[in-house]
């Protein structure tokens, strides 16, 4: 946990002033785990809380729960877990709330 919270504030201290906006999770998703080669619950996370998605930024909700059944409805299931959504929207909460 660590060291993927290591990882994720990495990115988020690197990051431009402007972040890539995306149509939808997804194509956010897909751009992080394909391109970039972040691991599954890095990119949600990252997706969630840096990318406005449709204009909305963070755009995974205000709760765990409206975060799991965004993540859920949005990113392909054959993409991501059920437990890898769980995992992501733990972590979403714990940063979007620092």
């Amino acid at each position: 946990m660590r060291r993927f919270l290591l990882a994720v504030l990495l990115v988020v201290g690197c990051k431009e002033d402007a972040e890539e906006s995306f149509d939808t999770l997804q194509d956010c998703f897909i751009d992080h785990v394909d391109e970039e080669a972040l691991p599954v619950i890095e990119a949600a996370v990252v997706c969630c809380l840096d990318h406005p998605i449709m204009g909305v930024n963070p755009s995974c909700g205000d709760t765990e729960a409206d975060c799991i059944n965004h993540l859920t409805d949005e990113i392909d299931q054959t993409d991501i877990s059920t437990t890898e959504i769980t995992d992501a929207c733990a972590e979403y909460i714990l940063q979007k709330d620092m």
